[in-house]
Parts: structure tokens; sequence; C-alpha cells
């Protein structure tokens, strides 16, 4: 976190060489702005580089600002601590297991078919799968009231919500691109707008996924752009249901004690202010593809 914002020079393997500004750092690849309002942003692996440095020449402040100040961290750490853990100690171990199963089938069925270009009935019964799944999870929040919890802080944790606080292990168990999550969720707070996605999934019955528009009945296209959407809405809903659920379990197995490795390099924050960003990053990603599915439905 301390190298956010500083100059920095960059050689990769192939001789070329990136300038810029630091923008994040994970363990799995260098984030480098390539103008100093952190607009552009390149991403390198780790391995693809050669060597790196830095100079405090001309640092980027607005990128500076970007990362969550420490007083906000301690701040929600006091307003989560106590309530998300007992929250998390209402959990039905056994159901909330089963729900991440549904939803990690479903994620890597949907990815198949997305890569095949080729998208039958069948794919859309998995996205029917992806939205009961989380039917059963809203039920499961509800249940244990880490539903209030989240939209009570929604702002607050979005607020914080960078690679620097969720967990280590989210970069490694998601299949989707988490940084794409957390910066959806750093920009759209779908939480609070659709009550945790609510406002979508409320109107949307099994039928309405499942259902063949006129044209695609009379063209018998498999591709036909209302179903590649329905596709890419159950994919957004079983990954956002797979990260929260990870996370959900992470925090009611392992308990809110000591500090929880983040993607960030050598970081560690507080479980709650960890946990608590990854499962609201998670139900946002969720709110986004209901969003998507539910205009899908009215053909938008």
């Amino acid at each position: 976190m301390e190298d956010i914002g500083r100059n920095t020079k960059v050689r990769l393997n192939n001789g070329e060489i990136v300038e810029g500004w630091v923008y994040a750092e994970t363990s799995q690849a260098f984030y480098v702005a390539l103008d100093i309002n952190g607009e552009n942003i390149r991403l390198i692996l780790r391995g693809k580089y050669q060597s790196i440095s830095f100079s405090d020449e001309n640092i980027s402040e607005v990128i500076k600002a970007r990362c969550p100040e420490p007083k906000a961290i301690y701040d929600l750490e006091e307003l989560l601590n106590k309530p998300l853990k007992t929250a998390l100690s209402k959990i039905d171990q056994n159901r909330i297991s089963r729900i991440g199963q549904k939803f990690n089938a479903v994620q890597l069925e949907l990815m198949y078919y997305e890569r095949m270009h080729y998208i039958d009935k069948q794919a859309l019964i998995l996205v029917v799968n992806a939205f009961d799944a989380n039917k059963e999870l809203l039920e499961e929040l509800s249940t244990s009231k880490i539903d209030k919890l989240i939209l009570k802080h929604a702002e607050a944790i979005q607020k914080v919500i960078s690679p620097t606080i969720i967990p280590l292990i989210d970069g490694y168990t998601h299949l989707l691109d988490i940084d794409q999550l957390i910066h959806l969720a750093k920009e759209q707070n779908l939480i609070s707008e659709t009550n945790l996605g609510r406002l979508y999934s409320d109107k949307i019955k099994s039928d309405d996924i499942l259902e063949l528009d006129e044209e695609q009945e009379k063209t018998k296209e498999d591709n036909h752009p209302r179903r590649i959407r329905k596709i890419s809405a159950g994919l957004k809903i079983a990954s956002g249901g797979l990260l929260t659920v990870a996370n959900i379990t992470i925090g009611s197995l392992v308990g809110i004690v000591s500090a929880l490795p983040t993607l960030a390099i050598g970081g560690a924050v507080s479980p709650s202010v960890s946990i608590a960003t990854s499962i609201h990053t998670g139900i946002n990603t969720i709110c986004d593809g209901l969003k998507d599915l539910a205009a899908a439905k009215e053909g938008k």
C-alpha cells in the first residue's frame, strides 16, 4: 500500500518498458496507471516482468487518495466486529455448503457455454438454477441477519473496498476476474439501490428465463442476443453467489479472530472488515446479474 501513487518503471520480459504510477499490487498482478489520474490502467502479471523501480517525483495524489484510509477501516471494524460475529454464528453450515456447490456447478457449466458460443435451452436451465440458488442464499442471509447488516453499512463498506481489503483466498478460488468485481462494487452500490437484488428478483419467474422470444423462434438462432445476455447474467449471479458463500464460510468456520491475509502484498486487515467487504462485493455482483436478467426479460 505504501507504493500506491508513486512513479514506477517496469521492464517486461520482452524488453518493453512501461512507465506510469502504481495503482495497485496484488499477489497475482501489478497495476500501472498510464496517466496521473488513474483512468487508464495496465495489468502486468507476476512473472511477466524483469524489474520494477520506483520514484517519488510527481506522485499522483489522485491515485493515492483511492487507497482506503486506515481510520475508515478501523471505524468500520468497530461497527461490524460483534454483529457480524453474531450473524455468522447463525449460519446453517450444511445449507450454505449446498448452496455454494450449486453456484459452483452452474458457474463452471455456464463458462463452458460462453466459451463454446452455443446456447441452448439447457444453458438457460442453468441460469434458472443460479436464480433459484440465489433465492436460497437470500433466505439464509435473512435468517442470520447478515442481509440487514450489509445493507445497513453498505455505503461505509463501499468506501473501503479495494484489492488491499479483499481476502487473499478470493484471488485463487474465484473463476471470474476478481478485480472486475471489486471495480463494480466500488463504482456502484447496487445493494442499496436494489435492496440486495430483490427489486429485480421479485419481478422475475423461472419461465421468464426459459422463454424464447418470437424472433428467435423464427430464426432458430441459438446465439440470439437476449439468450447471450441471460447467460452472462446467470454467470454473474453464480460468481457473486460463490464469492459470497466462500466468505460466509470463512467467517463462520474460522471465526472473527486475528487478521486475514488480503490480496495486497503483505496486507492483512481485520477479518470482520475483510469478510464484510468481500460478501458485499459478491452480493453486489449478484445484483448486477439480476439487473441484466430483468433487462433481458424486458428486451432491453
